[in-house]
């Protein structure tokens, strides 16, 4: 009799106890999701972080043995068809572990006589935030990807175009530059020739910031102070990212340096400094330190404090830069 009892008393889980199960694990993963994408999100950030302080280490060290920091890119011609040259990045190779892969480049040819060599994917150069970061920059020229952009100061060069992205972007944003003249995407679009401007020379004029055309920057040559100076930054999939090994030619100076005048905002425009992290972009700063600067940092067509922050001599006040970032 008891046997039967106890028989009867058994039952197996029901429909309704899985779905009550089911629904408490939903419950919880969904609770649980945002403080994971967040960690996630965190990790990236680190990794990201690390990255641009092991390039900003490598600059320090470049500057140590040659007394100044590489040039933004090496031309001997000035006019925006020349030979594509070497930039900044490719000169760092050889602190970045990758001396031996340095000693098969000839910086007697351009770029472009070296296709199979500057084709090269090096993970150091990209942001681990991307997601399916491709190997090669299909907007410049199938070239070695970078995630990283040298600063070349808060005024906008004389561009012959809007760079690498007419032909993938279109619109016809303004482009700001030197001489206050306003030239649109539209008038843009036409065959490149030698100084097309009224005759200016767009590389006739200084670079502000830490990288120009032919010109090397030493560190104790930075009056405004090497932790208010933007060295470096990121530039990601909604700039057209960058290339490590230089410029295709004079008129792409955006492969790899970037200004930070008011035309190009963060996130927000062809030719300025982008990233895949949430609400602003990562900066090395020239004595080394990585900061996170916000989208909503001031920027002012006079003059704001990302412009300030790009030009590495223009003793403008920077003291709001400790609210506007983070260490």
């Amino acid at each position: 009799m008891s046997l039967k009892k106890n028989k009867k008393s058994r039952r197996g889980y029901s429909a309704v106890d899985f779905i009550a199960v089911i629904g408490c694990l939903t419950f919880l993963l969904a609770a649980l999701m945002p403080a994971i994408l967040h960690a996630r999100d965190q990790a990236r950030d680190n990794q990201c972080k690390a990255k641009m302080k092991t390039i900003a280490t490598a600059l320090a060290t470049y500057n140590d043995k040659f007394e100044g920091l590489p040039p933004g890119w090496v031309s001997r011609y000035r006019d925006g068809i020349s030979p594509a040259g070497h930039g900044w990045l490719t000169r760092l190779l050889p602190y970045l572990n990758h001396g031996p892969f340095y000693k098969t480049i000839n910086f007697d040819q351009p770029t472009n006589a070296q296709n199979e060599i500057f084709q090269k994917s090096l993970e150091c150069f990209h942001c681990p935030a991307e997601q399916n970061l491709p190997l090669t920059n299909p907007f410049r020229g199938g070239y070695g990807i970078s995630s990283y952009s040298g600063c070349m100061g808060e005024i906008a060069p004389l561009r012959w175009s809007d760079g690498r992205l007419e032909a993938h972007w279109p619109g016809a944003a303004p482009t700001f530059n030197l001489w206050g003249m306003t030239k649109t995407r539209s008038e843009d679009l036409r065959p490149v020739t030698y100084n097309p401007y009224d005759g200016h020379d767009a590389l006739n004029y200084s670079s502000t910031g830490a990288f120009g055309w032919n010109r090397s920057t030493r560190y104790v040559n930075v009056p405004d102070g090497t932790s208010n100076t933007i060295s470096f930054g990121e530039r990601s999939k909604i700039s057209g990212w960058g290339i490590w090994p230089g410029v295709g030619a004079n008129r792409f100076e955006s492969d790899t340096l970037t200004d930070v005048s008011f035309a190009s905002a963060l996130n927000n425009s062809l030719t300025g400094f982008s990233s895949a992290h949430e609400g602003g972009v990562h900066f090395a700063m020239m004595d080394g330190s990585v900061r996170f600067i916000s989208n909503a940092i001031d920027s002012k067509p006079e003059g704001g404090l990302l412009q300030f922050l790009g030009n590495r001599s223009d003793h403008q006040d920077t003291s709001a830069f400790g609210n506007s970032s983070e260490p």
